[in-house]
């Protein structure tokens, strides 16, 4: 701070500026601007005087080898202030040297350096910060050779041979803070001081340990910063809490005490991570930070200080009801599962008062009433809910306890809910409007997202559950078995988690039963919903059994072969037990001409017209004309039957 106020102040005395465009040797008590970028510059470019400052305002100075020359030079001088240059490919980006004092290097970039990027040179309270440094891949970001005080702080030291090097037993009391450090080839940070004893601190430097070397005899000191933070179980800070930070391995550093605000942190405090002579020397690692408060129990932690970190501490009151086992019966709970949740409870005094189950499940928060603890110093607390029954996503649930004196604790959790309905439900057989035979059998299958559902079938309006689907997608079999008839069949499924919207079911059926032995096409009561699918079966060849009786007329043709009889609904066939010549049956008479059919023909003419005349002339005689019609009627019904009867009486 002292150095930026000099900074002020100098700039406040200066009267004017003076702009530059090329290489420029200061005059003392004079500020300078650049504006431009320098190329080509063949040695030291800069040459600084007492009293005076550089602002060169991002332009480059570039220089034409990295085995000569220097950007900026103070050789001797003091109250010097360099700000935001861009150096690049010197020997030295910037050259502090010859006992100059109180020079600031500031807000700079320096590039591609061939020895150092800043060498502070038997120089003293220099300082140097907010600067980059890298590109040096063969040379040293930052060197002090033979210098006291100087304070090396918010530096990035990247890509270089090595970050920060401190060199001579005469470079003491220096100061490196909050550098990073990456990418060095061979060392971030290297102390060495060719005997005796030197004494630099180190504070919160990001090195990486693996980097770093510290010579023995350098008896340097590594420090980061740590606070504390404590809270109760609930994550609230507690207001002041004594916390101390001690070296568990023993060492000469004193006991740190500190005390918390009212946000449960304390204040960033230097602590010491390494004193000694070498890295294997870590003597004060690593440390315990230990905690109470009152109506709070001890707690401690054990860290090692290799970097700056706050170091969290949970106080345990000492009437603090404390949660443990808490469990649900169902550890990945899905839509509408029926959960129940539990909780022990703990208190160190026997006062335990009440708990309240919360949960989202609905979709908002809501609390149960309270219910009082059975037991005041250990207890359950049990809860059943159902969860969330129609959408998918994140839940949660708690249990809220507390003692007679008012003070809550909280459970919380949270799982996952996932849908696990019935997707489909297909009913492969059998297939709509068929005709079965009894028993049954039909072949289902389940899809979803669970891989256990619970099945049954709805058989004309009657409910029949059967076994369990044990996987997605596999084909069921069972039966039904029934009267003929007509029927309709669909299949129902859900899950076994009893979600009361996981149900599925499949597409609807209908058939018609039949009977199952030949020829039947029964049951139905003659409905015409399904057409016929079955024809009639012959009777056996050459049957044993009786030819029916039957009278002519017969069609009968020469040669048909001698065959049983069967009967249909639109004709009958008589196909012959042993016909003789005249293709009759045995014992039945037939006619052996022509001529004796013309014969019998004339006759029963001859004898209608007789009987014709007989009756016209009995009711003219009489007249009675309606007996006589009748009379005549009647005769011609006889000769007709005659003329058909004669044949067969032979």
């Amino acid at each position: 701070m002292k150095k930026e106020l000099l900074f002020l102040l100098l700039f406040s005395v200066f009267a004017s500026a003076v702009d530059i465009a090329v290489c420029t040797t200061f005059s003392a008590n004079t500020a300078y601007n650049l504006t431009s970028n320098l190329t080509g510059v063949p040695g030291d470019c800069m040459v600084v005087a007492s009293n005076t400052t550089l602002e060169c305002n991002g332009f480059l100075i570039n220089g034409t080898s990295t085995n000569t020359g220097s950007g900026v030079v103070s050789a001797g001088m003091s109250n010097v202030t360099v700000n935001n240059c861009k150096i690049n490919s010197f020997s030295r980006g910037i050259y502090i040297r010859s006992s100059s004092t109180f020079v600031t290097i500031a807000n700079s970039s320096i590039v591609k350096s061939g020895d150092f990027g800043i060498l502070v040179d038997t120089s003293h309270n220099s300082s140097v910060y907010g600067n980059t440094i890298n590109g040096s891949t063969n040379s040293i970001g930052i060197r002090i050779i033979l210098g006291k005080d100087n304070n090396i702080t918010n530096n990035a030291l990247t890509y270089n041979q090595m970050g920060l090097s401190v060199y001579h037993v005469q470079s003491t009391r220096n100061l490196a803070a909050n550098d990073t450090y990456s990418n060095n080839t061979l060392y971030d940070l290297q102390v060495e001081n060719l005997g005796g004893t030197a004494g630099n601190t180190f504070v919160n430097e990001s090195v990486d340990w693996t980097k770093v070397s510290l010579e023995n005899g350098t008896n340097s000191t590594i420090a980061y910063y740590l606070r504390a933070n404590t809270t109760n179980v609930a994550f609230v800070g507690i207001n002041g809490a004594s916390v101390n930070v001690t070296n568990s391995s023993g060492g000469s550093i004193p006991q740190l005490q500190l005390f918390t605000g009212a946000d449960g942190l304390t204040a960033w405090q230097q602590v010491t991570f390494l004193e000694g002579n070498a890295v294997s020397n870590v003597t004060y690692s690593p440390h315990n930070v230990s905690a109470n408060g009152a109506d709070f129990a001890l707690n401690s932690s054990n860290v090692t200080l290799n970097s700056s970190q706050t170091v969290g501490l949970t106080l345990i009151g000492l009437r603090y009801v404390l949660p443990s086992q808490v469990s649900i019966n169902i550890t990945s709970p899905v839509i509408g599962d029926f959960v129940s949740h539990s909780a022990f409870w703990t208190v160190n005094l026997n006062d335990l008062d009440s708990w309240i189950f919360s949960s989202n499940y609905s979709g908002l928060w809501s609390n149960s009433s309270a219910v009082k603890f059975t037991n005041t110093n250990n207890s359950w607390s049990n809860f059943s809910a159902v969860t969330n029954t129609t959408i998918n996503g994140t839940y949660g649930w708690r249990f809220y306890a507390n003692n007679t004196f008012g003070t809550w604790n909280v459970t919380n959790q949270a799982f996952s809910l996932q849908n696990v309905s019935v997707k489909s439900v297909v009913l492969w057989t059998p297939a709509d409007s068929s005709d079965l035979t009894f028993p049954v059998s039909f072949k289902f299958s389940v899809d979803g997202n669970n891989n256990s559902y619970g099945c049954w079938y709805l058989f004309n309006g009657q409910n029949t559950s059967f076994a369990n689907e044990s996987t997605n997608a596999t084909n069921y079999t069972t039966q039904v078995t029934a009267n003929t008839g007509f029927y309709s069949l669909r299949v129902f499924c859900n899950n076994t988690r009893g979600s009361t919207t996981a149900n599925g079911f499949s597409n609807l059926v209908s058939f018609r039963g039949i009977e199952s032995s030949s020829g039947g096409g029964g049951g139905g009561g003659g409905s015409s919903w399904f057409p016929p699918t079955t024809t009639p079966t012959p009777a056996p060849i050459f049957s044993t059994a009786a030819p029916p009786v039957l009278r002519y007329p017969i069609p009968f043709e020469t040669g048909l072969p001698e065959v049983d009889s069967f009967v249909n609904s639109t004709s009958v066939w008589m196909i012959g037990y042993g016909l003789d010549a005249c293709q009759k049956p045995q014992g039945v008479s037939c006619l052996d001409s022509g001529a004796d059919v013309t014969n019998a023909m004339v006759v029963s003419v001859a004898l209608f017209l007789a009987l014709v005349a007989a009756t016209i002339s009995f009711t003219v005689y009489r007249k009675r004309w309606t007996q006589g019609f009748a009379v005549v009627s009647f005769v011609l019904l006889m000769m007709v039957t005659g003329f058909y009867v004669a044949p067969l009486l032979g």
